[in-house]
């Protein structure tokens, strides 16, 4: 029936609604290190969190797409050093740089 459609298209237009988009993003690497660059303007309650293998990554702000929570998890092919890995908030855009792990400069002793 009409009805059972309208509600079944509902169901599903406020369960998208409701859910977090994820955001566009850029990346590079050199040898020691992979920058990820998170394009999202005006970052708030920003929360990066760094793992061996991923890392998480939500917060509010502002896309070509719309306005809203953008949230993802970056899963890995190779490991970071979490505790070395860093990130900073700019205005249109969030940076975060990964320490590889394994990578040792030559004439390094750790």
């Amino acid at each position: 029936s009409t009805q059972s459609t309208w509600g079944h298209f509902l169901s599903v237009y406020f369960f998208f609604a409701l859910m977090a988009h994820i955001p566009p993003c850029k990346w590079a690497q050199r040898k020691d290190n992979i920058f990820l660059t998170v394009q999202v303007s005006d970052p708030t309650n920003l929360k990066v969190d760094f793992q061996e293998k991923n890392i998480s990554f939500v917060c509010h702000g502002v896309t070509p797409v719309g306005e809203g929570e953008f949230k993802h998890t970056f899963n890995l092919f190779g490991e970071i050093v979490a505790a070395e890995s860093q990130y900073k908030s700019l205005v249109r855009e969030v940076q975060l740089n990964l320490k590889k792990k394994g990578f040792r400069l030559l004439g390094s002793t750790h």
